[in-house]
């Protein structure tokens, strides 16, 4: 007995073949471009035209499972202290199935008013308006994303500048989450968590030991999953402020 094969099941393997060896090509020569100076170059030119300031890159290179890795990412004169900017240790991209994910890894940012009362840099200017945060503050200011980004931000770091440079106000060891979830029965939400070791000079009501969780949808402003929170002795004023910004959650 003769066995024909088929000659149309023949060709779709070989172009299933070709198709995955082009693939292979590119993930290999993403990871050997990815080193390179002229890459950083590249990568630095594109994040200071999105974020409005020069940007430098220390180092990049591919992870596993495959998602870009930045290291030592930093604003201009960020090592100058008393001057607004963004310094990451670590920032890792990476596309998944339906969206983004973006992962901050001792993440610092300095805020300071200009001469016109304005937030440098230009574009943390809104998170420089969390020093008194509610859960609906932090909605509003990731709801266009919230949809195609999961955000991790592990020991963050945020300081508010005077007019000299010096803190006054600050937030360190700050955890932050945020990914889209499905509940059964199809509810689509976004989950949120919010961490923070210390606060000081009134941010956040100089709460100490922050672990607060929610879940929030577009019908749905806010769902309480968990808050704990401590406050030293003697901060009761600290306590009422990061009451009054709960006040604000519906």
């Amino acid at each position: 007995m003769r066995v024909i094969a088929n000659r149309r099941g023949a060709r779709l393997s070989g172009m299933l073949l070709l198709l995955g060896f082009v693939v292979l090509i590119v993930l290999v020569s993403g990871w050997f471009v990815a080193r390179t100076q002229g890459m950083r170059k590249l990568l630095a030119e594109q994040l200071s035209d999105r974020l409005g300031v020069a940007v430098t890159i220390g180092e990049s290179r591919i992870g596993w499972p495959y998602e870009l890795v930045l290291r030592d990412v930093a604003t201009a004169d960020f090592a100058a202290a008393g001057t607004p900017g963004v310094a990451v240790g670590e920032v890792r991209i990476a596309r998944r199935l339906f969206s983004w994910q973006l992962t901050l890894r001792h993440a610092t940012l300095r805020v300071k008013q200009d001469e016109a009362g304005v937030w440098m840099p230009l574009v943390a200017a809104r998170i420089a308006d969390l020093r008194q945060a509610s859960a609906t503050d932090i909605v509003r200011l990731t709801e266009s994303v919230r949809q195609c980004l999961r955000l991790r931000v592990s020991d963050g770091s945020l300081d508010w500048l005077d007019a000299e440079g010096r803190t006054e106000a600050s937030l360190r060891g700050v955890r932050f989450r945020m990914e889209p979830v499905q509940l059964p029965e199809q509810h689509d939400m976004t989950y949120y968590s919010l961490g923070i070791y210390a606060a000081a000079g009134g941010a956040f009501g100089n709460a100490r030991d922050l672990s607060w969780a929610w879940l929030t949808s577009d019908d749905l402003a806010y769902v309480e999953l968990v808050r704990s929170v401590r406050f030293d002795p003697g901060l009761e004023d600290g306590h009422a402020g990061l009451q009054a910004g709960e006040m604000d959650v519906e």
